[in-house]
């Protein structure tokens, strides 16, 4: 049984493979930022894990820091979480989230432990539209790319390949 984090588990696509690691017998965690959504979440068996996945813009200095720590970071060290499941819409993507994964993974593996199996899901819009067919095979934001992504998901590409 792996245990399975699900950032943006209270959103569309986060519930609905939250639903499915927990029908394949998985222990599932997920973020909320809001605490309306954890009686969704338990209600499908996840772990809800309510608060900020990233810092407000004002406190964004504070990314950076290795120290800077949110109830989802914690829950990764305390429960011994396997996966992280990214379907989150953070611009701050890799400052705020694989970072720190990165430091925690590298932590892990000093002492012998496995490191964090990681899983970004950006969402099929990041290929544009067009009636050439888009593929995931292709990387998103290149001059190969046959569609660009729309300017309000413009970021994610970048993202997508760190």
């Amino acid at each position: 049984m792996v245990k399975v984090l699900v950032i943006g588990a209270a959103g569309y696509i986060g519930l609905r493979v939250s639903q499915q690691l927990r029908q394949a017998n998985h222990i599932v965690y997920g973020t909320t930022r809001s605490a309306a959504n954890e009686s969704t979440l338990l209600l499908n068996e996840v772990i809800p894990i309510v608060g900020p996945v990233e810092p407000e813009s004002s406190e964004s200095h504070s990314i950076l820091h290795p120290s800077t720590t949110f109830p989802w970071l914690e829950a990764i060290k305390s429960e011994n979480i396997d996966i992280v499941v990214d379907l989150s819409a953070s611009m701050n993507g890799v400052k705020a989230i694989l970072e720190p994964l990165i430091r925690l993974s590298k932590d892990r593996q000093t002492n012998h432990q496995p490191r964090i199996g990681y899983i970004y899901g950006s969402g099929i819009w990041l290929h544009g539209s067009g009636d050439n067919v888009a593929s995931d095979l292709v990387p998103v934001g290149t001059k190969f790319s046959p569609h660009q992504a729309p300017t309000l998901v413009a970021w994610r590409p970048e993202l997508e390949r760190s």
